[in-house]
């Protein structure tokens, strides 16, 4: 089996363009067979557009070559509301709450068009890093979802949404001594300010059970959310006291980490990160109850053939009340137990 070549050949920017390369997708046997089974709850992240998107521009974007930013973001919305199941709002919005009986609030929310200050270059800015005025979310977004919070009455409150929220440094240090260094300033460690609000918001709501789905980075990540995890004082990574919540950070299903075996400096600098795994390609299952929710990840050893045969590589679960992820031995839930496929 060999890669199949991007159709159209060329990086997309055209309206028609979005739309052809959807349809390319939607040409794998497997994903129409997904789309079968299972209900998706989608949101975008930058490749529904360009690489690395905000509001106003692109890392990947040159209004020279490739026209107009407005008009490119237009049309990749357009297809994006097209094709994928998600309802459209008079505003664009992609942003919005669901609810799962009393068990889960699921918050999904939009870190990439709506509100995005433009990502700083430098990891070592800490200033502009940590600027108050420069948001991740979008001020109103940020108010929505702090009210949402603390209207929130049910068991867990999840937050599906792009790029990792937890520290994720290079360079270990205590908010104390600086800090540290960051490794993306395109995750909510560019918008330091964000994660602070967002952390008062959690304090305002009574610190409900709180768990991040992200994905991005191509890899997979599990996180206790400490927000100075190098201060032994403000995080213990046995207890999890200091701890927020927990991000479950799933794997890509075919596109590859650049940084393959980076996972043991990242273990080495961030005591709140309980695991991470770069080099494969899968799924994460998240199994939730009112007492704990746990998620396995399952990866597979080929991203080319259509039988490649998959493992269950890692599961973590964290119990009402903790913020902190414990590792199990074993899903509770294998895929194998769950409801018979429809015919």
């Amino acid at each position: 089996s060999s890669f199949r070549p991007h159709d159209p050949p060329r990086e997309i920017v055209a309206l028609n363009d979005y739309r052809q390369r959807y349809a390319q997708y939607r040409t794998d046997p497997d994903l129409q067979e997904a789309h079968r089974q299972h209900p998706f709850v989608t949101v975008w992240d930058d490749h529904e557009s360009a690489n690395n998107a905000w509001r106003d521009g692109a890392e990947n974007h040159t209004e020279e070559s490739e026209g107009s930013w407005a008009e490119r973001r237009a049309a990749a919305e357009r297809a994006y509301s097209e094709w994928l199941p998600i309802r459209d709002q008079d505003d664009g919005r992609t942003f919005r709450q669901l609810a799962f009986g009393d068990l889960v609030d699921l918050f999904m929310l939009d870190t990439r068009l709506w509100g995005r200050d433009q990502q700083i270059e430098s990891l070592g800015d800490r200033e502009g890093l940590r600027d108050p005025g420069r948001t991740i979310l979008g001020f109103d977004q940020e108010e929505w979802l702090a009210n949402g919070l603390r209207e929130s009455s049910a068991r867990w409150v999840i937050a599906g949404q792009q790029v990792i929220v937890s520290p994720w440094k290079i360079v270990a240090a205590p908010e104390s001594a600086g800090g540290g260094v960051i490794a993306n300033t395109d995750g909510w460690d560019g918008y330091y300010a964000s994660r602070e609000r967002l952390v008062q918001a959690l304090g305002d709501a009574g610190n409900p059970n709180f768990i991040v789905l992200t994905g991005d980075v191509h890899s997979s990540w599990a996180f206790d959310i400490a927000t100075d995890p190098s201060d032994p004082a403000a995080y213990d990574p046995v207890t999890g006291a200091g701890s927020v919540g927990v991000e479950f950070v799933t794997t890509s299903v075919t596109s590859n980490f650049p940084g393959e075996g980076a996972e043991q400096l990242f273990l080495a600098e961030n005591p709140h990160l309980h695991w991470a795994e770069t080099a494969s390609r899968g799924y994460l299952l998240v199994d939730l109850t009112p007492d704990r929710a746990e998620a396995a990840w399952y990866h597979v050893c080929s991203v080319q053939e259509p039988a490649a045969n998959e493992q269950l590589a890692k599961v973590f679960s964290t119990v009402a009340g903790t913020q902190h992820l414990e590792e199990q031995g074993q899903p509770s839930l294998p895929p194998t137990s769950m409801a018979p496929l429809a015919p």
